[in-house]
């Protein structure tokens, strides 16, 4: 599990004649980010929320492993699934955000994401691949950010404009990094106003 081959399956879903408004959150937007850089004549715009082009020290091992030793066979619905996580899992919107992956078959509940690939994955994952050998990425790109989330930094801007020198800068009031479920008016009226812009 890694970008490229995430970007890669991006790209498989693609249709090459016609370009596309690419939007990431978090690992979502380091995959979109390269998917712009390798293919930018297919991203019309760029939409990177609360991440940046760098290697992260975040370590989500304590929040894979929560869900990793949930007993899924104990648990009757969401509600009592969301009542073990919160031991370990105290934020609610988060919790709520990951249950989102739990779903029932007909064998019970199962985890719809690979969470094993995960954990094998962090040190990739909180990493990100070599983007210098890319041409700039030409179109237009927004980075939002959650104002109290410590992913998206002014020392971060440098960066980020040496790939994506169209590159606007927008933070949203109140939220961390789960932003767009923090915040998700602020959140979509921020797209609908670069989403509407100059191409």
């Amino acid at each position: 599990m890694n970008y490229i081959h995430m970007s890669a399956d991006v790209h498989a879903l693609m249709t090459p004649t016609k370009p596309i408004s690419l939007l990431g959150h978090s690992m979502g937007g380091k995959v979109a980010m390269l998917t712009a850089l390798q293919r930018p004549s297919q991203v019309e715009r760029l939409i990177v929320v609360d991440i940046a082009p760098v290697s992260y020290q975040h370590d989500y091992t304590d929040l894979i492993a929560a869900l990793q030793t949930l007993d899924l066979a104990a648990i009757d619905d969401r509600k009592s699934a969301d009542k073990i996580l919160s031991r370990d899992i105290p934020d609610h919107g988060l919790r709520q955000f990951l249950l989102q992956n739990l779903v029932v078959k007909s064998s019970g509940f199962q985890w719809r994401i690979n969470l094993s690939a995960i954990a094998e994955s962090l040190p990739v994952l909180t990493g990100f691949p070599g983007i210098d050998g890319y041409s700039p990425y030409p179109g237009p790109t927004l980075f939002i950010s959650g104002e109290r989330s410590r992913y998206l930094l002014p020392e971060h801007q440098k960066t980020i404009l040496g790939h994506f020198p169209r590159a606007v800068f927008h933070s949203i009031p109140d939220a961390g990094h789960w932003l767009h479920v923090e915040q998700p008016a602020a959140f979509t009226a921020a797209l609908e106003t670069f989403l509407g812009g100059p191409s």
